[in-house]
């Protein structure tokens, strides 16, 4: 995880401090575990609860690949991530950007999402899928 690059090339002994869900934190380290050359580890599985958490936590954590890996999930299984429990508000403007370059119109219209979690109708929202589509 690129963010602890610079506590970890000290050799002094550092607390690090970690605001997030303990299971996503466990699925964040099991999936850095398994990129060790000598780990023998399986990939934790991405599923559509999980996948809003796992993408704010990676973008935080400098964790590059595995964001794009949850961009390329949410667009391939949106109808899914929409259903889940999770608040797709928290994800930064510049992923929800990203995302939306994922979806082509056709695409965007075949999205259930009743309560505009995703393909939020307020124009004036900073994170409206809408507004970066032009739709």
């Amino acid at each position: 995880m690129k963010y602890f690059e610079t506590y970890l090339r000290s050799e002094d002994c550092k607390e690090i401090s970690v605001h997030c869900d303990v299971k996503i934190f466990n699925w964040l380290i099991n999936y850095t575990k398994m990129h060790s050359t000598d780990s023998a580890i399986k990939a934790p599985v991405l599923t559509s609860k999980i996948v809003v958490s796992i993408l704010i936590s990676s973008d935080f954590l400098q964790m590059h690949d595995l964001v794009e890996k949850c961009l390329r999930f949410c667009h391939a299984n949106m109808n899914a991530v929409i259903k889940a429990p999770s608040n797709m508000d928290c994800i930064p403007e510049r992923l929800v950007k990203r995302l939306s370059e994922y979806f082509n119109h056709d695409e965007l219209r075949n999205v259930i999402d009743p309560k505009d979690k995703f393909r939020r109708q307020d124009t004036t929202s900073k994170n409206s899928v809408i507004t970066y589509l032009g739709l």
